[in-house]
């Protein structure tokens, strides 16, 4: 929670009463909410006296629940003829924002030009608002020791990762099984500790006949955490293996269509670690 406090503080600094934020990064930063739907209408309002709000569409109403902290999540139906930037406007009345200052992440592919026409009909004359899209950016710069310590465990399964892949790379492999090798060094790679964290597992389905699937997976960006003083686990991933050799990444919440002879795969996380290592 030490993030919001942060972010409180800088809104407090900067004279201003909330940000909306749309950058995915932002929203992760801040409270480890993550997901695929950023293409969609979302916003996360973050205030000065450090309450966060997320308005969301339905189908992401879990994800948030799953991957962040974050306690109060509103919903817009996505219908024909909805206006979701009248929601948000609804959102800032209850939050007690209308007449404030309010700062917005304009330079966002979260917030594209559609729907920043919807928002700013919405918002003039309603508050004060200009462009604050490098308030959160600018506190994500400063790391902390253990975020330094994650991005560095990360760098050296990347490194695993490559290492792996150099040895069954060349002329004729199949890019699958290199895919494999990789993925297969980065979930060896369950979290450091006195007792080490689990590695996850490989699950692959094969279809006989098309038909529609659908995802409800977590921990796909955000790693198991360990417990007292033990490391991270390593996050999982989904994919489809199509039959004509093309992959497609999945987001841990997701949607697809496949046909006759195509496979998904499915990455559990790894275990976070126990105890500190020593």
């Amino acid at each position: 929670m030490r993030w919001r406090a942060r972010a409180a503080i800088a809104i407090g600094d900067s004279a201003l009463d909330a940000v909306l934020l749309f950058k995915q990064e932002s929203m992760y930063w801040l409270t480890g909410y993550d997901t695929f739907g950023f293409a969609a209408f979302q916003c996360m309002v973050a205030t000065g006296d450090g309450r966060v709000v997320l308005l969301t569409r339905a189908p992401d109403r879990w994800t948030a629940e799953y991957t962040s902290n974050v306690d109060d999540v509103r919903m817009w139906t996505d219908v024909e003829g909805m206006n979701p930037a009248a929601d948000l406007r609804a959102l800032l009345v209850d939050l007690g924002l209308e007449g404030g200052r309010v700062g917005i992440e304009l330079d966002s592919h979260g917030l594209k030009a559609a729907n920043w026409r919807l928002l700013e009909a919405q918002l003039d004359g309603f508050v004060m608002w200009r462009d604050e899209s490098e308030l959160i950016q600018e506190l994500r710069r400063t790391k902390s020791a253990q975020e330094i310590k994650y991005h560095r465990r990360a760098a050296e399964l990347a490194d695993d990762a490559w290492d792996a892949a150099m040895v069954c790379a060349g002329a004729g492999a199949f890019e699958g099984d290199i895919l494999a090798e990789m993925q297969g060094a980065v979930f060896r790679g369950g979290g450091a500790g006195m007792h080490r964290g689990g590695d996850g597992v490989v699950r692959r389905v094969r279809f006989d006949e098309p038909m529609e699937v659908n995802l409800l997976s977590s921990h796909r960006r955000v790693a198991p955490y360990g417990m007292a003083g033990g490391e991270p686990g390593v996050i999982g991933s989904n994919r489809v293996l199509r039959v004509d050799g093309s992959v497609e990444e999945l987001g841990g919440v997701d949607q697809t269509t496949v046909a006759h002879g195509d496979r998904i795969e499915l990455h559990t996380p790894g275990g976070g670690g126990w105890g500190a290592a020593g």
